[in-house]
């Protein structure tokens, strides 16, 4: 093995061990971010993204929310009622909507045609669903057929898991 092959192999190995995310997290603008593959309600999948040491996604600009749109397109959602749960909620005061993780007031908003509609007086947690082309909707929290979105900070040592 010459000395070209040994710096390669050995930067190659750093990349990993010194990731900025854990295995299986897309890295985007400093953050990283797990889409799950398992449906929850809102307080679960939160509840999922806080035992990673995460929290559910608070989408804060146009260029965030393009990219996290190309990611939901690989899904490949058959359903038009698939979609992913992300952090914000107007459980406080109806149409006051609230980055949960971080209690800001969400300043960045695109929602579906005709949304928020508050159906039944009940919808209080946001979505990004595929019938909307992954635009957001107010969806009733205890809907378990969500997918979710965690996101964290990236870190700058070593990574397990």
């Amino acid at each position: 093995m010459g000395l070209v092959q040994i710096v390669v192999c050995f930067s190659a190995f750093l990349a990993i061990a010194y990731s900025a995310c854990p295995t299986g997290w897309k890295h985007y603008a400093g953050k990283c971010y797990k889409f799950s593959t398992g449906k929850q309600n809102w307080v679960n999948a939160r509840s999922m993204c806080k035992f990673h040491n995460s929290d559910l996604i608070e989408i804060e600009t146009e260029t965030e929310q393009q990219w996290v749109r190309q990611q939901a397109l690989k899904f490949n959602h058959t359903d038009l009622d698939d979609g992913f749960w992300i952090g914000g909620t107007d459980w406080a005061k109806e149409g006051t909507w609230i980055w949960e993780p971080s209690q800001k007031p969400i300043s960045y908003i695109v929602w579906g045609q005709g949304q928020p509609n508050n159906r039944n007086n009940s919808e209080n947690c946001l979505a990004s669903m595929k019938y909307f082309d992954y635009i957001w909707s107010d969806e009733f929290c205890d809907w378990d057929r969500l997918q979710y979105i965690c996101e964290m900070a990236e870190t700058s040592g070593p990574i397990v898991g």
